[in-house]
């Protein structure tokens, strides 16, 4: 029988988002014994199972060193783009039109016949719902040993550097429970580009 490789399933494009995730799996051996209706623990493994998500982006991605930018009080950390500036635009034309301004003998008169369901109803008509772009590739990748050593831990996580042909430059978005989390912060000092995320 022909072995695969799962990570022939990978996305390999400068335009794809590699989120890598990692999680301890523990598996029990199990059988009945005879006169018994309890099934008896014999003994039990571990292994490091790992998942990539992919998304595709429509912009390429940048893999040279990361740049280094000073935060003072006058930098702006979240800017204006054009999607975010017309759904704005909604937001006010639907608040505008339900409040219905009239000027009636120098008075300025207008609706308050509405509330906060209404506002949403009417923005969720506007809006145009769902993602902007295809669904994620979603890999289960060769496992690794077991997850119970800073170096097992750091093998692990250096297998996506073949996985997802990693160049020098490129960072590594990874997932992992808390106790694996800790161990990624430890692996910081042999690989600084990677960037451990805590999971659940």
């Amino acid at each position: 029988m022909k072995e695969l490789n799962p990570s022939n399933c990978l996305i390999r494009a400068n335009n794809v988002w590699n989120l890598a995730i990692i999680d301890n799996i523990d598996f029990k051996e199990k059988s009945f014994k005879f006169g018994n209706i309890y099934d008896v623990t014999h003994g039990n493994s571990h292994a490091t199972l790992r998942m990539a998500f992919q998304a595709q982006l429509p912009v390429e991605i940048k893999t040279s060193p990361e740049q280094v930018i000073e935060l003072t009080p006058n930098t702006s950390l979240f800017g204006m783009n054009q999607s975010i500036d017309e759904t704005l635009n909604k937001f006010q034309k639907v608040i505008f039109d339900l409040l219905d301004f009239k000027e009636i003998e120098g008075e300025l008169i207008y609706k308050t016949n509405f509330d906060g369901e209404t506002i949403k109803y009417v923005l969720l008509t506007k809006l145009d719902p769902g993602c902007l772009g295809p669904s994620p590739n979603v890999v289960i990748l060769e496992p690794g040993a077991n997850p119970n050593s800073d170096e097992e831990i750091l093998h692990v996580s250096e297998m996506y550097k073949e996985d997802f042909a990693m160049n020098d430059h490129s960072f590594l978005d990874i997932i992992a429970d808390e106790a694996i989390f800790r161990r990624l912060i430890k692996c910081w000092e042999k690989w600084p580009n990677i960037r451990p995320h805590l999971g659940q």
